[in-house]
């Protein structure tokens, strides 16, 4: 867009196992087939976004926070038995600088891993659970933040039965993020005037 370059990328995740750090061969099965598998997130993905002058120059990089989401126990009326994830990867999709070049629109598609908590007397408490959201995201290139987000989707995938707690769902989000079109999953975005 004018005399600049935008583009995205993801800082990865730093995923623990039951050794310490995980390898790239380690599992995010749900439920568990593997001992050599991913325990829970330390430190979630996070979504890059770069602006870059075509001239040459230094790049304006923003580093989004992470993008974490909250499963509750739907046995629990109140909503409040919940556990919060850290993200596991974080892809984008696709990306439009819109006019002006203060604000980047990014679909993104992450991905979230909590193992199975357990307990000797009682068996399986928590179970694993692993998601899947779509996010759109607007970012403010100026202010360095993001200006708006709606998750358009939300799954959570293998949840494992026989636990203590076996039924979980994804929380709402906030209602200025939650989709007005229902649940669905963005490959690509558009904008008047934008630039691809």
């Amino acid at each position: 867009l004018g005399d600049r370059v935008y583009a995205a990328g993801t800082r990865p995740s730093v995923p623990m196992c039951a050794t310490g750090m995980c390898s790239s061969t380690s599992s995010t099965a749900c439920p568990e087939t593997s001992t050599n598998r991913v325990s829970y997130i330390a430190d979630g993905a996070r979504l890059l976004v770069q602006s870059l002058p075509i001239a040459g120059g230094n790049a304006i990089t923003l580093e989004l926070p992470e993008r974490r989401e909250t499963m509750v126990d739907t046995n629990d009326g109140a909503r409040s038995h919940a556990q919060v994830l850290h993200p596991f990867g974080t892809v984008p999709l696709d990306l439009v600088a819109l006019p002006g070049g203060q604000y980047v629109s990014v679909v993104t598609k992450n991905s979230y891993y909590i193992e199975s908590a357990t307990d000797a007397t009682f068996g399986v408490i928590l179970p694993c659970l692993k998601t899947s959201t779509s996010d759109w995201l607007l970012v403010d290139m100026a202010s360095s933040s993001i200006a708006q987000r709606v998750r358009t989707h939300c799954m959570i995938t293998n949840v494992r039965p026989g636990a203590l707690f076996p039924n979980w769902a994804c929380d709402d989000p906030p209602e200025a993020e939650q989709s007005t079109q229902g649940d669905y999953q963005p490959v690509s975005v558009g904008a008047l005037f934008g630039v691809r």
